[in-house]
């Protein structure tokens, strides 16, 4: 039987509602992002662990283990992940056993009439695309429709995490903290050769 597939995509605005203090712009938000490709528990519960295995900055394979709240991976889970970061725009990760993949991305509407006005008024959008092999629930069962709701609600709430999560940290300085280890290399990435 052919593993079953599943895509979705959501996307949110990062400042509707916010007063204006307190909203990102892409730059703060893509800080966010490039922090949850290290420690994606941070901003998904599901996730108990992550382990950077190998790689540099931009490009690195890592290891993350599944605790309670993952759709269908069970507690304990262990996946290995090959992640790239497109500098400013997006997170990839790709799950080697079953190529299932994860993308996060940091981009703008088209409604703001300047660019000025972009920065302030950022989106961020998820994308999964599940593959499963032999655990794959059976067409049209209620195992697979379980799958496609946990998904779809897993992918909001995290986009609603993560929003939340990087307003927290630059109202509290944690986003500006992250800059500056960043820039002095003291954030425990090296770059790559």
């Amino acid at each position: 039987m052919p593993g079953f597939t599943y895509n979705v995509g959501y996307t949110i605005v990062a400042n509707r509602g916010v007063a204006p203090e307190e909203r990102l712009t892409r730059a703060e938000l893509w800080q966010g992002v490039k922090r949850g490709a290290r420690h994606p528990g941070e901003f998904a519960v599901h996730v108990q662990s992550c382990t950077v295995l190998s790689g540099g900055s931009n490009q690195f394979v890592r290891e993350i283990v599944i605790g309670d709240g993952g759709v269908h991976a069970k507690n304990g889970k262990s996946m290995i992940q090959d992640v790239f970061l497109q500098d400013n725009l997006y997170l990839l990760a790709t799950t080697r056993e079953s190529g299932a993949k994860t993308t996060m991305m940091v981009g703008y509407g088209c409604d703001a009439a300047s660019q000025e006005e972009e920065e302030l008024d950022p989106y961020l959008s998820l994308y999964y695309e599940l593959v499963m092999g032999t655990d794959s629930p059976e067409p049209g069962s209620q195992a697979e429709r379980n799958i496609i709701t946990g998904y779809r609600s897993l992918a909001k709430q995290i986009l609603e995490d993560s929003v939340g999560l990087i307003r927290t940290w630059k109202m509290n300085g944690r986003l500006l903290e992250l800059v500056k280890q960043e820039k002095e290399g003291t954030n425990g990435v090296t770059a790559e050769a």
